[in-house]
C-alpha cells in the first residue's frame, strides 16, 4: 500500500458530508478558521512521530502523508476532535478513537508494523537516528582487564 494525504474529502468517508460543512463552516465563530484545517496536521503528526518512534521506521518525505493503512486511525482521531462543536459523539466514534490511540501505541512499541514507503532511497526520512560503531567492540575478559 501507498502513503496517502488526508484530505476533507477523505473524512466524508467516514462522516457524513452536511455533519463534515456544519464542523467546517456553519458551526464557526468569529476569527475561527476550518477546524478540518486547524485539526488535521497535529493528528498527522501524531501518527507521523508514532511511527518515527520506532527505529527502523521510515516516514515519507511529504510531511502531509501516512500509510494508507492508518486512513482510519486519522479520521477517527480527527471526528473525535471537530465533531463535538457541534454534537456529541456516538458510542462508535468515541470507541474509534480509542481504538486509534492504542494502534498508535503499538505502532510505537513495534507490535504492529505499517508498510514502507513509495520514495526512492535517498528521500527517505528516518524516525530515530541509527548510531554507528566508529571503534571495535570491547570484549571484556579476565586476561585482558588489569587489576581483576
Amino acid at each position: 500500500m501507498s502513503w496517502i494525504a488526508i484530505t476533507v474529502e477523505t473524512l466524508k468517508g467516514f462522516l457524513n458530508a452536511a455533519t463534515v460543512d456544519a464542523v467546517n463552516t456553519r458551526a464557526l465563530g468569529d476569527g475561527e478558521v476550518n477546524r478540518f484545517d486547524e485539526v488535521q496536521p497535529g493528528v498527522i503528526a501524531l501518527i507521523r512521530g508514532a511511527i518515527g518512534s520506532r527505529r527502523g521506521n521510515i516516514l515519507d518525505p511529504d510531511k502531509t502523508k501516512i500509510p494508507a493503512s492508518l486512513k482510519n486511525t486519522a479520521c477517527a482521531l480527527i471526528i473525535e476532535a471537530i465533531q463535538p462543536a457541534i454534537m456529541e459523539l456516538n458510542e462508535d466514534q468515541r470507541r474509534a478513537g480509542d481504538n486509534a490511540r492504542k494502534l498508535l501505541d503499538k505502532i510505537a512499541a513495534g507490535t504492529f508494523v505499517v508498510e514502507d514507503v513509495d520514495t526512492a532511497p535517498d528521500e527517505f526520512q528516518s524516525g530515530i537516528g541509527t548510531p554507528q560503531m566508529t571503534e571495535k567492540c570491547l570484549n571484556f575478559q579476565r586476561r585482558n582487564q588489569d587489576g581483576i
